[in-house]
């Protein structure tokens, strides 16, 4: 009896793990859809050196369940161009996802909607959509060697439009995937932004959220 228990000890074990979710669950990754986060617009997070952008804070905002974000770089309006951004992250918690933001749409209120790249510094990136404050996955979180994992390691983010609302993302030239807006309107349009999540997980004050983004080649 002793010996059949153990075998089911083992067999429940071995179910167990084969049943884990793989790395694209989104259940601890620090990204718009955690907890009670919210997505806001805030320059002045955002010190401009140059042509670069650098987002710091050690102090979380309205909300310790953590915030998105982002500052506007280009302003919306026209056709989308390619975009090629080289960002790297050099604090914070290791999920604390970093990206793009594209496509935007009524950029100055708080109900606008765009089109989303994250990575983090685990080598994963996702895809997603805000709007009215929301954030919905077009492509869950992966993984993919192609991404530089660690802190004070540069990638470059580069997406283009390859019409009917679908894009190509490229992490340090090389393809990752093919994504599609299925919005009733694409957002195809010009305009963009760089965007940082804190989490709810941050070592404040002692460690802050410190990510470095500047133009492409």
């Amino acid at each position: 009896m002793k010996n059949y228990c153990i075998f089911l000890l083992v067999a429940f074990s071995v179910l167990q793990l084969s049943s884990c979710p793989t790395p694209v669950d989104s259940g601890h990754r620090a990204d718009p859809s955690f907890g009670e986060t919210s997505i806001v617009k805030k320059e002045s997070l955002f010190t401009s050196i140059g042509a670069n952008k650098v987002f710091e804070t050690n102090i979380y905002g309205n909300t310790a369940a953590g915030s998105s974000y982002w500052s506007l770089v280009s302003p919306e309006g026209g056709a989308f161009t390619p975009l090629n951004t080289k960002v790297k992250k050099i604090s914070g918690h290791r999920l604390g996802a970093f990206g793009l933001v594209f496509g935007l749409r009524d950029s100055s209120s708080s109900s606008f909607s765009c089109l989303v790249v994250f990575i983090n510094t685990q080598s994963e990136y996702c895809v997603g959509l805000i709007s009215d404050g929301d954030f919905t996955y077009i492509e869950q979180w992966t993984p993919d060697n192609k991404i530089q994992s660690g802190y004070g390691v540069e990638n470059k983010i580069e997406v283009k439009h390859i019409g009917a609302g679908t894009f190509i993302l490229y992490i340090n030239s090389s393809e990752l995937c093919r994504f599609e807006d299925k919005s009733s309107a694409p957002h195809t349009g010009g305009g963009f932004g760089y965007i940082t999540v804190v989490t709810p997980q941050e070592d404040f004050p002692g460690v802050p959220v410190l990510v470095e983004f500047c133009p492409g080649d």
